[in-house]
Order: C-alpha cells, then structure tokens, then sequence
C-alpha cells in the first residue's frame, strides 16, 4: 500500500503540478495521471485499487493504467515520495534499492509559460546589516533597513510561504548571522515541509553556531568566495573573511550540508576560478555557482572595475565546459551567467524553428520566484529595487503574486517586445530565455534592450 512520506509536499498547477521532496530538494513535474497517482498513495489503496481508479477517471485500458502507475510509482520512489507497506504488488512494481542519496537540484528550477499558482522559490533577506564591506553588493548591506521586520513579521510570512505550498526559501541578507534570532527564524521555517537554504559570507560562523544548527532541518548552505585569498579580502574589505569563509564551507560539507561556493566573476578573479575549483573539489563542496556581476547597490559605484565584457564571458565559458565535463562526477557547476549554450553546436534547422515561436519568455522572476526585501518590499528580482510588487506589512503575498501590475510586466514578455539580437536569437526560449532583464535595463536603463553580456552575434575569438 504506497504512502507518500509526510514530508513530500504535493502541489496542482493549471496542468499536472509538481512533488518536492525537501531532503532531494528539488522539484519534480508531474502531468495531471501521475499528481491523482500520487494522491492516492495514501497508505491505504493496494497498488491494484490505485490502477483501477487511474483506469476508470482517465478512461484508460486496464493495461494502459497499469503501464503508467507502476511508472509513477518507481518515478515517486525513486525521489524517496512514498513509502510501500508489505503487499503482494501488482505489475513489476518494485522499490529500487539500489538508488543513490539524491544530490541537490536546487540550481536546475523547472520553468513553464505561464506562472505558477505560487512560487517554486524565494530570497528572503532577512535584514541588510553586514560586517563586510563587499564592493558589489547589489543591496549596499551594512546598516539595517528602516523598519526591518520583527520575528513575529517573519513567522507570519513563512506561514503564507507554507500556505501557498513554497517549495524553497533561501534566507539571506545582508548578514543574517546579525539577526539574533535567526536561529528561532531557521527553527521555526524547519517545522514546515519548506526546504531551507541560507546565505552568508561565513564569517560568524564557528563551533557554537554549527552545534545550534544541528538539530534544525536545514538543507543547504551557501558561501561567498570570490576569488583567492588576497582578492577574496580585498574585495570584501575584511582581512581574514576568505579563510573564515573557506573554514566554514568544510566545516559544513564535513556535516553533511549541500554546499554551494558562489562566486562573482570579476576582472580581478576570472585568471582564479580553475583554482577555485580545485579547492571545492578538495574539501568535498557540493556546488560551485558562478554569478555575472550587476551594477546594483554599491556595485553601481564600481562598474569600471568590476564589469566584464562578453569576449571575458565568452572565454570563461570555454574554460568552464571543459571543466565542468572533467569534474562532472564530482560536482555540480552552475556556469549558466557564461552563455554555455553558445558553444555547443545546436542544429541550424531548429535553432531557425525556434525563432518562429511567440509565447512568453523569461526567467524565473515574477514566474516561479520571488524576492523579500527586510522591510516586507516584494520584488520580482533582486537587481531591480525599483520595482517593488508589494508589501507583505499591508498585503498578503497571494494576493501580490495573483494581483500586481509589476508581475505582469515578467509575465508578459515575448519575442516581439525584446530588441536588438534578444528579439531575434534562435536560442529562444529552449535554451535562452530572451537574455537578462535585470543586466539590460542596468546596463542601459531600457527593460526590453538585447542582453549587454551575451556573446552571441558578436565577432570574437
């Protein structure tokens, strides 16, 4: 009798819907059998109710429903969803148990045309007090916000997070070891079924800390590094933050946790990123994610500096393929800001197909994420402060995901709206998802202009 694990959150969508298991932390999509499949894995259905059920609202062949739940069902298994009590089964249904421990998916987000009757995903920074002084800093973190929200604020909003069934809330800052009572924050998001990742730059991170975090479900943690350790502080400002950083990184690989070293790519470190690599691979780090630096918040202050061309990304994808298909086995490489695609030899004939197509574009922003700013702000996306959706002081974030004109903004794009190569690319929407938003309109304060960091078209070697 297959149950699924109380910790599996299950959610419909317009067509089919999705299963997130917390632990996997990853989404999986369902079409409209396999989501009734796995609500009536409810421990008490035999296998053989569950496929004559299937049979009789799917009008389905009694053959044809046994194919596809005992699909399903292997498919649920293997993302750890249900639990099978003792049963003569029927079909060949049978628990592999041979599967790996899942490896996090986090960075691989499942994207549709329309948005989701919720976000799969949320930044929630929970206040923009920082003990460094990163010279990108897209929020200019170091003094809190006015009117940051109280602990009480908090719970409220990550019960409407759990209502609306969020998958994954990353808390972040700013700093969010700052908070005193980001321990009670973490402890309190850890009762639901969300997946929790937090943000910090390692710093405050010790002995003491881990031990509070060590009966508190939390899933993944990300670290700053942003380059070897005489670029690392000189960037962040602070002697002594790059080996704070790297120890806490170990200390949290050793303990089990998905680690993510993120790093922001830079004039002054793109010669160090192999390098960096190697030191993820040598502390066992889980996820080396590399980000295109945006001139938002402080960073707006430092563009010169900072602000890499597209024959600079262009390079860094060449040298990033080649080592993510080295290292493939041994971690996963978040390179996506560098273009990969580019360089992968895609059939003419369906690139040229691709172009023919109008349907909505665009990332994840407004779609199937969100941001939270410390003062209850809402926006579609980080870089773009000056578009706030909503207060979640005076609205409840349903209604600003359902309602808010900035939303629909993201939600409305297509190929006929974008310019210059964006407007035309055979990349779209397959691979690309019509460029950067956020980059175009930093860049060149016109939402719809061609991607400023894509390589594409241009003359390069």
């Amino acid at each position: 009798m297959p149950d699924k694990y109380s910790f599996i959150t299950v959610r419909r969508e317009k067509s089919g819907g999705f299963l997130f298991n917390p632990y996997l932390f990853n989404e999986v999509p369902l079409n409209e059998t396999e989501i009734r499949i796995l609500e009536l894995c409810n421990g008490f259905l035999l296998v053989k109710d569950i496929i004559n059920t299937i049979s009789d609202e799917f009008f389905l062949s009694g053959k044809d429903a046994e194919t596809l739940t005992i699909n399903a069902l292997n498919n649920f298994s293997k993302h750890f969803a249900i639990n099978c009590k003792q049963e003569k089964r029927a079909g060949e249904f049978k628990i592999k148990k041979n599967v790996s421990k899942g490896k996090c998916k986090g960075q691989d987000r499942t994207h549709g045309i329309y948005h989701y009757s919720a976000p799969l995903s949320v930044i929630f920074e929970i206040t923009h007090r920082c003990n460094l002084g990163c010279k990108h800093c897209l929020v200019d973190a170091g003094k809190p916000l006015e009117n940051e929200l109280s602990l009480k604020e908090i719970k409220k909003i990550i019960d409407q997070l759990v209502e609306m069934k969020v998958f994954n809330v990353n808390f972040g800052g700013g700093e969010p070891f700052l908070r005193d009572d980001f321990f009670d924050i973490l402890e309190y998001a850890s009762k639901s079924n969300i997946g929790i990742v937090f943000s910090t730059n390692g710093f405050l991170v010790n002995d003491e800390v881990l031990d509070k975090l060590e009966n508190i479900k939390t899933f993944a943690v990300q670290i700053s590094v942003d380059g070897l350790e005489k670029t690392h502080d000189e960037f962040r400002g602070v002697k002594g933050s790059f080996k704070r950083a790297v120890w806490a990184l170990k200390k949290f690989s050793d303990k089990g946790y998905y680690t993510i070293m993120s790093t922001m790519m830079l004039k002054k470190n793109i010669g160090e990123l192999e390098f960096l690599i190697k030191l993820c691979l040598s502390m066992g780090i889980s996820s080396f994610k590399l980000s295109t630096f945006m001139p938002a918040g402080r960073g707006n202050k430092n563009i010169n500096d900072f602000l890499l061309t597209p024959s600079d990304l262009k390079s860094i994808a060449v040298r990033m393929l080649k080592q993510k298909k080295e290292y493939i086995e041994k971690i996963n490489m978040d390179i996506n800001g560098t273009f990969p695609w580019l360089i992968e030899n895609k059939p003419k004939k369906l690139l040229e197909g691709f172009k023919e197509r109008y349907e909505r574009i665009g990332c994840s922003a407004g779609m199937s994420s969100l941001t939270i700013s410390p003062n209850g702000d809402v926006y579609p996306c980080p870089f773009l402060r000056n578009y706030p959706a909503g207060n979640l002081c005076s609205d409840k974030l349903k209604d600003i995901w359902e309602n808010s004109d900035v939303f629909d903004v993201f939600r409305n794009i297509d190929r006929t709206k974008l310019k210059g190569k964006c407007g035309t690319c055979g990349y779209m929407p397959y691979y690309c998802q019509g460029g950067c938003r956020a980059a175009a309109f930093l860049q060149t304060g016109d939402f719809y202009a061609e991607d400023p960091n894509c390589w594409y078209g241009c003359n390069l070697p």
